[in-house]
């Protein structure tokens, strides 16, 4: 097991639990910072010296998918194309007829550390006490320094979580003095016509969760009428989300979105 090495350093040496103490201590600054923003009622705020952006955004809570609109996509012959099925609400019988077209994932990887390595909570509190009469410009500046060190920390973890689960696809668990690794296998992933084809369309229409971005394609070209889909998707809250971001990863998103836009343009245009 070559990565054993690995694993016992990022442990021993600290970086595990500075990664969590990190992650709690992002949670606390951005809480700090949103409620100073909402207090200001700006949706966007920019911190140009620290380059980071706050911003409010709204996030609509739709309705389960219902009958109705299943029934209107399989009409199209659209349903099982934009849906996914969960392996676990698949009888044994089904989940074997279906076994020779599932997508199967890496297993979970899960590290349980020993008693003794646990985040400091009274280290956490010095860190409230300590910042806490900062100015927000300070806190953000502190936010971008420790998400920083937070995400390498996390890349290293992951690399190292990806070497284990190489070797430890077929074991559950491996024990160290330090804590235990527990992988635990993934359900795989059903793709809808997949299912329906081997199961028909009933299964499709009690289990498929459907994926409205595969719908976008369809909207574009006409052959679904938005106005059916928000006939039976019914929005049943609106809650607000907080997100700091660097300029560069803000500026990463809007050209992805950019990018996704030239291609529905695309799309409409070969229609």
């Amino acid at each position: 097991m070559e990565w054993k090495s690995s694993v016992e350093k990022f442990i021993t040496n600290g970086s595990y639990i500075k990664m969590l103490e990190n992650e709690k201590k992002l949670k606390l600054l951005r809480n700090q910072i949103s409620d100073y923003q909402s207090t200001t009622g700006q949706k966007r705020m920019h911190w140009h010296t620290e380059g980071v952006i706050g911003i409010f955004e709204s996030v609509r809570v739709f309705s389960k998918d219902s009958i109705e609109v299943k029934e209107y996509l399989m009409q199209l012959g659209i349903l099982p194309l934009v849906t996914t099925i969960s392996w676990r609400v698949l009888t044994p019988k089904e989940q074997l007829q279906v076994k020779p077209y599932v997508i199967k994932l890496p297993p979970k990887m899960k590290f349980s550390p020993a008693g003794g390595l646990k985040e400091d909570s009274q280290k956490l509190n010095r860190f409230v006490l300590q910042y806490g009469e900062d100015s927000v410009s300070e806190k953000v500046m502190l936010w971008k320094h420790t998400k920083s060190n937070f995400e390498q920390l996390l890349r290293e973890w992951k690399l190292i979580k990806a070497h284990i689960l190489l070797d430890l696809q077929n074991n559950k668990s491996i024990r160290f003095d330090f804590g235990s690794i527990i992988c635990t296998p993934s359900d795989p992933i059903l793709r809808g016509i997949d299912v329906y084809q081997v199961l028909g369309e009933e299964v499709i229409m009690k289990y498929g969760t459907i994926n409205y971005e595969k719908l976008l394609p369809y909207m574009i070209r006409g052959i679904i009428r938005e106005k059916e889909i928000l006939k039976y998707r019914k929005v049943i809250d609106v809650r607000l989300r907080y997100m700091l971001i660097g300029y560069e990863k803000f500026n990463r998103r809007i050209d992805f979105y950019y990018q996704k836009l030239i291609q529905m343009s695309n799309l409409r245009g070969g229609s």
